[in-house]
């Protein structure tokens, strides 16, 4: 019974339960100290004051009661505010929390979606790039079989089977050494190298090929020879300018090709620079990407894996270089890259 009347009692709205207490509360006050007094006492002044005293009396208690009544709601009604705020901030973080994730979750598709594009081109052209010296060598291995064939002949095929065999070994090693730098397994053997006989040792090597296409190859010596020694790893340094010396040769088709070193400070600053077709700017990041010359949506693209700048920029980062790119399309690029004169090995991610 009292349970079922403090149901109903708790769901009446607060201001109407105060006026309802204050009602009962004071009926019952008037009269059973109205009939209490009257049986008690008959002298009328007495009667007069002790009704006095119970009406304030009543005003005092029924006073204290409703303060009191009206604090505790205030109270609760405070708490239950700070609750909702409270409520309010962990939805609103939360809500930004999956924003966020949304937003990383839908980056990481694009980044797959673009990788696996990339990664299916790149298998295409490898197809295509490891298919055509193989049917090189396979057809002119055949040819040689003829015993009809001349001298001149001879030397003919069997220089494009060599010429053959050197590409599809670079294709491989291209994809040997950039499986090495996926898997943090590519070493690094420092010491001390001259790098003056180093870019002349290059210069020398891809003259013969630069002249073949017209082109001029030439290295702008400023290094003293006290300033010319580097600590670094010589076979990744070769290979550095390498790639950029032959990446030069291969998209430049009249002018020259320059290579230069000058040192600042604790670091040397190389560049390879020709006069070839350029890079759009839109496209000078995507170039330092893995299979990024298989894009077969690049226009651009030409004999290759599209793997060589990509080690180029890994063996840099392994080193402690940086490399950047200022190229403008149809006037040619420069490749820079910079090198510590004592490396310091980063490893590889």
């Amino acid at each position: 019974m009292v349970k079922a009347i403090s149901k109903i009692f708790g769901n009446i709205k607060f201001e109407y339960r105060i006026s309802i207490f204050y009602l009962v509360l004071g009926i019952l006050w008037i009269y059973f100290s109205d009939t209490t007094f009257d049986i008690i006492f008959e002298d009328k002044r007495t009667l007069t004051k002790l009704h006095i005293i119970k009406g304030i009396s009543y005003f005092i208690v029924t006073s204290i009661i409703l303060f009191s009544s009206v604090k505790r709601h205030l109270r609760s009604l405070s708490e239950a505010k700070d609750r909702a705020e409270k409520s309010e901030q962990i939805l609103q973080r939360k809500n930004i929390e999956y924003i966020k994730l949304n937003e990383e979750l839908l980056t990481a598709k694009a980044k797959a979606e673009e990788s696996d594009r990339l990664k299916s081109a790149f298998l295409a052209n490898m197809s295509h790039e490891i298919r055509t010296p193989m049917n090189g060598i396979l057809g002119f291995a055949d040819l040689l079989k003829e015993s009809n064939l001349s001298s001149e002949q001879q030397k003919n095929y069997i220089s494009i089977i060599e010429k053959s065999g050197t590409r599809m070994l670079n294709i491989i090693n291209d994809i040997v050494d950039i499986s090495k730098i996926e898997a943090g397994l590519m070493k690094i053997e420092l010491k001390e190298s001259n790098i003056n006989e180093q870019i002349e040792c290059i210069r020398t090597f891809f003259e013969p090929e630069a002249e073949s296409k017209g082109l001029t190859l030439t290295y702008k010596n400023t290094l003293p020879v006290v300033d010319a020694t580097i600590t670094t790893d010589q076979e990744k340094l070769y290979s550095i300018l390498t790639n950029l010396v032959k990446n030069a040769i291969k998209y430049t088709e009249a002018g020259g090709i320059e290579i230069g070193c000058f040192k600042k400070g604790e670091t040397f600053e190389f560049y390879v620079r020709d006069t070839g077709i350029g890079i759009p700017v839109d496209r000078q990041q995507a170039v330092f990407e893995r299979f990024i010359q298989a894009d077969v949506e690049d226009s651009k693209a030409r004999q290759g894996a599209g793997l060589g700048l990509a080690i180029t920029k890994s063996y840099i980062s392994m080193l402690g270089g940086t490399i950047r790119l200022e190229s403008q399309e149809g006037a040619g690029s420069t490749f820079f890259f910079t090198l510590p004169c004592i490396a310091v090995v980063v490893p590889t991610s």
